[in-house]
């Protein structure tokens, strides 16, 4: 199978965002790629991917949005061009207050071997919020780093990985802010996005 489906509430508020970390480790690079993603029925808009290959498996984290999403409970649904041969893993996210038009603000990313999982974003917009979408080939899992807010912090799949999603709120000044992790040292993908706050 090569697609995740879950529900989750949206809220009323105006200008809103939903937005989709993925999480997929596996032996070939079509088994971790997100082909699509949708949020409540609408198709969202990929913001980047980040990958490590080992040469025999493949970390990939990926993040998609959709301006807007419906109220209330919607379907969230990330389908893989293939099916993930370890696992496919995905966090939603409602947020507000978020620019309509031109949402994302910055964003950076990372993949590699080490104890620190980390992105860099340099925000430009005053007040944007950063969300990371972080992933470890780690059975101790992930420690969010200082100063950021965890939004999902868990252990899956046949070699017990870490996966984490975490904000930091409303950055002021605008400015760099690294997002990152602590484990042991193992592979690992990182994808990060700051997001522009409405006027």
């Amino acid at each position: 199978m090569n697609t995740v489906s879950w529900t989750a509430s949206v809220g009323s508020a105006a200008n809103r965002l939903g937005l989709v970390c993925a999480q997929a480790r596996g032996m070939a690079q079509a088994t971790v790629t997100v082909s699509t993603v949708s949020i409540g029925g609408l198709a969202a808009t990929k913001i980047r991917s980040d990958e490590w290959n080992t040469g025999t498996e493949y970390l990939r984290t990926e993040q998609w949005y959709v301006v807007n999403p419906g109220t209330g409970s919607d379907t969230i649904t990330i389908t893989w061009a293939g099916r993930p041969s370890s696992y496919g893993v995905g966090t939603f996210l409602s947020l507000s207050g978020v620019d309509p038009v031109a949402p994302i603000d910055a964003q950076g990313g990372g993949a590699g071997i080490g104890t620190t999982v980390s992105a860099v974003v340099t925000t430009v917009a005053d007040k944007a919020w950063i969300v990371d979408c972080a992933l470890t080939k780690q059975s101790l899992g992930l420690t969010v780093g200082a100063g950021q807010t965890q939004r999902m912090n868990r252990i899956i799949g046949s070699g017990l990985d870490g996966m984490g999603v975490s904000t930091v709120n409303g950055k002021t000044p605008a400015g760099t802010e690294t997002m990152d992790w602590t484990s042991l040292s193992d592979n690992f993908a990182i994808s990060a996005v700051s997001l522009k706050p409405a006027l």
